[in-house]
């Protein structure tokens, strides 16, 4: 079994980012609604939280090579 990782955050990021998702794929199986402004990202592998930041700090051409899916945080961000 391999280890996933959870993604919890909120405010306007959360919310356009779905948004935004959403207006690119009309069945979103990535998104789940909990109610209200709560939105339930699906599991991803722990190994693409590296990329995450590395995108969310803006450093992408300093960024070590890794096993992580190339381009998955594109669809997000």
């Amino acid at each position: 079994m391999e280890m996933q990782a959870v993604f919890i955050a909120h405010g306007p990021f959360t919310t356009d980012m779905k948004a935004h998702h959403q207006s690119r794929s009309k069945s979103s199986d990535s998104w789940y609604s909990a109610g209200g402004n709560i939105y339930i990202m699906k599991a991803f592998r722990n190994v693409e939280l590296y990329d995450l930041v590395i995108n969310l700090l803006g450093i992408v051409d300093h960024a070590a090579p890794t096993n992580g899916t190339p381009g998955f945080w594109e669809r997000y961000l």
